[in-house]
């Protein structure tokens, strides 16, 4: 809704500087132009306009029409940067939600793995080869969750992400390989190898925090 009007003001200055062009630099009453402005977008006049007696600066409007036009044109283009910027960090904080909620899941299968191995569980040792499929996919996507500018936010991603980009492929490599080494073993049904490849998963994951992740 905000974009919308800024971008129905800007519309509006534009045809203010088209048919009031002779009148730059002089004091003017923007007062009935506002009051139309407010209407078409149904906020009311009286709240907003000041009576003419108290108007002793000039209106946002009356600025804008005293600005010399390269001015003016600087200020149009930085106000149209402001839209698409926070547009950006909305995206960025769904960015870090995202990559957190994959993280869950990788926890969440990794932990039902070793419950069925812990518990001595058979009746869902068939299970496990599902979760662990699941985990190497996830592994698979991890570089891809960390954009540039997404190390601002709610996030424990360190800046080492970004500055060691080769470092930080290695170690969401070490992932992908320790995950699909236990996709292989879980298909034996060997318990004892399927808990060691857990571990493994599990030395891969910690490797990843020591060097990329804050510490809590």
């Amino acid at each position: 809704m905000i974009f919308s009007r800024l971008k129905r003001t800007v519309h509006r200055v534009l045809d203010l500087l088209s048919v009031k062009i002779t009148i730059i630099g002089q004091r003017i009453s923007a007062q009935p132009v506002l009051k139309q402005y407010y209407a078409e977008i149904g906020v009311s006049a009286e709240i907003c306009i000041p009576d003419e007696k108290y108007l002793f600066a000039p209106t946002p409007i009356e600025s804008a029409l005293m600005l010399q036009p390269k001015n003016l044109l600087i200020a149009i283009i930085l106000g149209g940067l402001f839209i698409p910027s926070v547009s950006w960090a909305d995206n960025t904080d769904d960015v870090i939600k995202y990559r957190k909620a994959v993280y869950t899941s990788m926890r969440g299968h990794i932990g039902a793995i070793s419950r069925i191995v812990r518990a001595g569980l058979g009746d869902y040792k068939g299970h496990i080869t599902d979760h662990a499929v699941a985990i190497q996919n996830a592994a698979k996507i991890v570089p891809s969750m960390f954009p540039e500018g997404s190390d601002f936010g709610d996030t424990g991603a360190l800046e080492s992400i970004w500055t060691d980009q080769k470092g930080f492929g290695k170690a969401s490599q070490r992932l992908v390989d320790a995950s699909g080494e236990l996709v292989t073993v879980s298909q034996s049904g060997d318990m004892k190898a399927i808990g060691r490849a857990v571990g493994a998963v599990g030395g891969a994951c910690k490797n990843c925090h020591d060097n990329y992740r804050a510490s809590n």
